[in-house]
């Protein structure tokens, strides 16, 4: 299916883009690639490849487990 491919290709420059750097406090704030929730369709427009369409950020200690911000901020994709 054509959808695959770009989801596929989505997740792949998804994680190319991952990366860290300290910000003016001294903090280390990492962009990672936790998990995917949600995919769909938009509508029929053309996009270019690597257009962000969605994105949220969630501030978190790194002590924080992936598991527990997705519970607190995605319950809905906790698979039961």
């Amino acid at each position: 299916m054509k959808e695959i491919g770009f989801f596929g290709n989505a997740e792949k420059q998804a994680k190319r883009s991952e990366h860290e750097y300290l910000n003016a406090y001294g903090e280390t704030v990492k962009w990672q690639l936790v998990s995917v929730l949600h995919a769909f369709e938009l509508d029929d427009d053309e996009w270019e490849n690597g257009t962000e369409l969605y994105s949220r950020f969630i501030h978190a200690k790194r002590e924080d487990d992936v598991k527990h911000i997705i519970a607190r901020y995605y319950p809905e994709a906790i698979k039961e």
